[in-house]
């Protein structure tokens, strides 16, 4: 199953069914997903990694505006609970699964480099004034590049195939001219394609 849960009350109700029917079918390797995962109680990120269920976030929301998005979860649920949402870091401590996703067509500025960066940062590059979004959920380049990558592999059963760089994998991907781990993230928030690969075929190289 992919749900999309966004607040705790959501979240907490698709965990129940998830176990109801995993302890029913003795089958603990389902990979249910759960998108979005704005609100989620302590209990229910200990739940989601104990059920083996996949975190599926959007780094690209999570920007601290003081204008748009925030502004108004802030009218709907107050400035702590709004301040703690959107997770990452947290799943991450319990061994959890991040398969990032791009939230299209709702989010129409999609980039990779930009939700590598906001991963990292939880801030828009392309703010003149720099808010974070609760820097304790910041996560590692390593876990962004995981999200993006190993983890959407992991959670359609497609690790063995698909997701890293290793022979006998297919070869679809994306080069970049910043190199994710290593160069200033905000040299990187700003990097270009410079070729795309499908099935082992350069299908588009920068001029």
């Amino acid at each position: 199953m992919h749900q999309h849960t966004i607040e705790d009350g959501a979240v907490h109700f698709a965990l129940d069914c998830m176990e109801k029917v995993q302890i029913e079918t003795a089958n603990m390797d389902m990979r249910n997903a759960l998108a979005h995962l704005q609100m989620v109680s302590k209990e229910d990120i200990e739940r989601l990694t104990g059920l083996n269920a996949i975190a599926v976030v959007a780094p690209l929301w999570m920007c601290r505006d003081d204008l748009g998005v925030y502004k108004q979860s802030v009218q709907f649920i107050g400035d702590k609970r709004t301040f703690y949402s959107y997770p990452m870091e947290s799943f991450i401590r319990q061994k959890g699964i991040l398969a990032f996703h791009s939230d299209y067509p709702v989010s129409t500025a999609i980039s990779v480099p930009r939700s590598i960066y906001m991963a990292c940062k939880r801030s828009d590059p392309h703010r003149e004034v720099y808010y974070q979004w609760n820097p304790d959920e910041c996560i590692s380049r390593y876990n962004a590049l995981q999200g993006m990558t190993q983890g959407p592999a992991y959670s359609v059963k497609q690790e063995a195939h698909l997701g890293s760089l290793f022979i006998g994998f297919v070869a679809n991907l994306a080069v970049f001219d910043k190199d994710f781990l290593y160069d200033d993230l905000e040299e990187v928030a700003d990097s270009k394609i410079i070729a795309t690969i499908i099935d082992g075929e350069v299908v588009f190289e920068a001029k």
